[in-house]
């Protein structure tokens, strides 16, 4: 559970940074590199952007239809 909260905070930063995430929740940062490693996380960021991206590319298809 804790991993999952990390998870979804190194996910919504500007800038992700392990350091940065391990700094901000008081984790060493070899800990959170671990979970980041076991859990897939350069995995599940990639397929979890992806998907923004295409509902974002969606949006703006379907607001471009609409101005013509």
């Amino acid at each position: 559970m804790e991993q999952l909260q990390a998870f979804e905070q190194y996910a919504s930063m500007q800038k992700r940074s392990i350091r940065g995430l391990a700094k901000k929740l008081g984790k060493h940062h070899t800990t959170i590199f671990r979970w980041a490693q076991r859990y897939s996380w350069k995995e599940r960021l990639f397929r979890r952007d992806s998907e923004i991206q295409k509902g974002l590319d969606k949006h703006a298809a379907e607001d471009m239809i609409e101005m013509n």
